[in-house]
């Protein structure tokens, strides 16, 4: 008979234990830890965009940057090599030129 009493005690404590508000208790728990969570995901999440915005806008100065440079070392290097072109050919420098024209019907002068 000691067996059939202690089985009774113990079933109502585990009621009393597992009754209504416990469950609900845990499910508001579990309800503000979730939220809290979401709200931690996209705040990272927001904070992370914004750095990669930050980066991809920096990555297109640093493009523009090197194309700009580029540009100018190859203007000077095309520059310097005409210039040595032109001394090594012996060119001289020309202020007036005279052109020669000719008459639309004839071929020779007399």
């Amino acid at each position: 008979m000691k067996k059939n009493s202690l089985f009774k005690k113990s079933s109502k404590e585990v009621k009393k234990f597992f009754n209504v508000t416990f469950f609900s208790k845990i499910g508001a728990f579990t309800v503000l830890f979730m939220l809290g969570f979401y709200l931690f995901q996209v705040t990272e999440m927001t904070k992370e965009i914004h750095v990669v915005r930050e980066y991809d806008n920096e990555m297109k100065r640093i493009q523009e940057k090197s194309r700009k440079t580029e540009y100018s070392f190859l203007r000077a290097n095309s520059l310097s090599r005409v210039e040595d072109f032109v001394e090594t050919m012996g060119f001289q420098k020309v202020n007036n030129v005279h052109h020669i024209q000719i008459s639309g019907t004839q071929i020779a002068a007399r």
